[in-house]
């Protein structure tokens, strides 16, 4: 049976695992990397000119909206996967936000299903850290571990209840899956639609205020940080860091708990809100 070559041509190859940065050639047979090196040639080979182009692994993306089951008219696994193909991801991760929500091992199931017949990247589905989104009551999150959650979050919903994150971040901990959070306290952002200040009112936008950030950072960092005598402590992910108070805040916190050994956690800061 014969194997499908595609020879990649004089592109600029990064390989983080291999500590490679530079100009070369790279052979695909079948589905995997056959060779990497200078001035390969390859008797039959389809030819790739890459020249000017950077060659790298997939991208990964962590928070994506497949919005399969239940809102297939705005996107699906299939065409969400094609997609991610496109633009150079080969994995994702999407969001529990569905309808029904993915709060449970069926949701879960379903999903990975879905992506196996229709998916052409893979699919990691994220379970919400509550039942329904609602904030109230932790949802079956050992289950969906089990099933394939590799993360848990209720996406553009905070945790309100700092009783009901704590124990989400008990169990995220138990069992080594991240949680990511909607850092944002609902009250004080109201229909907030830019940072709050000079930028906003003179363009008579509705404001947020930063500390609707960083009051609500604040009040469950200290849960996070009660775990740190625990061996296993996956990333806690701050996904929409909208202000410099809220970065210096966790910048701050992270510092402290490396310190102590404490429990790991990322953030994304989102450079457009700055204003």
């Amino acid at each position: 049976m014969s194997v499908n070559k595609i020879l990649i041509k004089g592109g600029h190859v990064i390989d983080p695992s291999k500590g490679r940065n530079a100009k070369a050639d790279l052979l695909v047979e079948g589905n995997e990397i056959a060779a990497i090196g200078d001035h390969l040639s390859v008797e039959g080979a389809e030819v790739i000119d890459a020249a000017g182009c950077t060659v790298t692994p997939g991208f990964v993306d962590l928070h994506v909206h497949l919005r399969e089951p239940g809102f297939e008219y705005k996107e699906d696994i299939a065409s969400g996967t094609r997609a991610a193909a496109r633009g150079g991801f080969t994995s994702v991760v999407c969001m529990p936000n569905t309808s029904p929500v993915i709060d449970d091992e069926t949701g879960v199931r379903f999903v990975l299903d879905r992506a196996a017949r229709d998916g052409v990247v893979r699919v990691y589905p994220a379970g919400a850290v509550t039942k329904g989104q609602k904030g109230q009551e932790i949802a079956e999150m050992g289950l969906m571990a089990r099933a394939g959650a590799r993360m848990f979050s209720d996406d553009g919903l905070p945790v309100i209840s700092a009783r009901v994150m704590s124990t989400a971040l008990t169990y995220s901990t138990m069992f080594g899956v991240p949680i990511s959070t909607h850092e944002e306290d609902p009250s004080l952002a109201g229909d907030g639609a830019v940072n709050f200040g000079r930028i906003s009112t003179l363009m008579g936008l509705p404001g947020m205020p930063e500390e609707a950030e960083t009051i609500f950072t604040a009040s469950v960092m200290p849960a996070r940080r009660s775990l740190s005598t625990l061996k296993a402590r996956p990333p806690w992910i701050f996904p929409r860091s909208k202000t410099m108070g809220q970065w210096f805040h966790l910048k701050t916190t992270k510092v402290a708990l490396l310190v102590t050994d404490g429990p790991k956690f990322s953030s994304a800061l989102v450079v457009n809100h700055l204003v």
